[in-house]
């Protein structure tokens, strides 16, 4: 960014038409192509080595039209091409077998703690990090990561939903998953039936 900074100052310094003007502008060309092809290649390299490494691939389907309402994040936001990414990370998983698995809008990502479920409404933008009611100290981009996994997991084996489960359905959960691992286990440990010997003629 620097030289490209220079080469713009250098460039509105010199006579339009003369033949340091048409070198600078070449310069400046040259570069700015070098710039622009840099930034495709990224996003390719990025999504190629995420549908590469991942078989299922959670993400949230976020409101980018919203979020470029806010002034400070406009431009920052609509340079980062989400739309794009969000095309080719979803056509290259499908090329390697895998799976896209898309959130609700709504789902609340940061605002739900991972560790009990409990949902904070009052977190805003500028809380990194936040405190739940159970004791856990939870990051919020961490935590976000972490829900997004477990309910992508959750829709691919068919027993989750877009929206979030609350408390109470979590520990009905893990009340069935330890009721069947005992009858497992129950069943491992019974005696197989013994061998039936007989005469063959």
């Amino acid at each position: 960014m620097r030289k490209l900074k220079r080469l713009s100052r250098e460039l509105s310094r010199r006579q339009e038409g003369s033949g340091r003007w048409n070198r600078t502008n070449k310069k400046l060309a040259k570069l700015q192509r070098r710039i622009a092809n840099r930034r495709l290649e990224y996003p390719h390299q990025m999504t190629t080595k995420i549908a590469h490494t991942y078989r299922v691939i959670g993400v949230e389907d976020l409101n980018v039209a919203g979020m470029k309402r806010n002034h400070r994040l406009a431009l920052s936001i609509a340079d980062a091409g989400f739309g794009e990414i969000h095309r080719q990370r979803a056509y290259k998983s499908e090329g390697y077998g895998g799976m896209l698995v898309a959130m609700d809008r709504f789902f609340p990502s940061s605002r739900l703690c991972h560790v009990c479920g409990c949902i904070n409404s009052d977190l805003t933008l500028a809380d990194r990090t936040w405190t739940c009611d159970c004791g856990a100290v939870l990051d919020r981009d961490l935590n976000a990561a972490l829900n997004i996994e477990r309910q992508a997991l959750e829709m691919v084996a068919g027993v989750g939903s877009r929206r979030p489960k609350t408390p109470g359905e979590r520990m009905s959960d893990s009340s069935a998953q330890s009721a069947s691992k005992r009858e497992n286990r129950a069943e491992e440990r019974r005696p197989s039936k013994p061998c039936q010997f007989g005469t063959v003629w």
